[in-house]
Order: C-alpha cells, then sequence, then structure tokens
C-alpha cells in the first residue's frame, strides 16, 4: 500500500518527494508506518538533493509534458 501512495503522490505533485520520512508519511497517511516506508523508498526510490524520486514516474512525466506541448504547439499553429 506504501508503494502505491508514493507512487500516486509523486504523479500528483510531479516532483520530488520530500527527504523526510515522517512527513511523507503524514502525506499519504500512514504515520505508523514510517519504517515500511524508508524501504519501500531505498528499493523503488533514488534520494537526490531534492527529495525522493522514482525513475519510472519521472520519465511518464516528462512523456505526457511532452505530448501536451506538442499538442500546444500544434494549436498554435493552425490560428
Amino acid at each position: 500500500m506504501a508503494y502505491r501512495r508514493l507512487l500516486d503522490l509523486s504523479y500528483l505533485h510531479e516532483k520530488p518527494l520530500p527527504d523526510d520520512i515522517d512527513q511523507i508519511a503524514r502525506l499519504i497517511r500512514m504515520r505508523s508506518h514510517s519504517d515500511s516506508i524508508a524501504i519501500v523508498l531505498q528499493e523503488y526510490f533514488v534520494r537526490t538533493d531534492d527529495g525522493w524520486v522514482n525513475e519510472r514516474v519521472l520519465r511518464e512525466i516528462e512523456l505526457v509534458n511532452a505530448k501536451s506541448q506538442k499538442a500546444r504547439d500544434s494549436a498554435l499553429a493552425g490560428c
């Protein structure tokens, strides 16, 4: 459950998760599971200077943003 909630939070905000595990636990409403969250973060996320990121989430967000930009450019060209 923690993994899914961490992914949802990452996709929702489109930015790295905070560095503080207790803060993440509050954000995903799993305050009493900080140890489990830490294990999931260490296994499926990468810690950066900005916070915790998941490589797949970053690729998916980049892909969606590129498609949106392409559609926006196409719409402006048609005006």
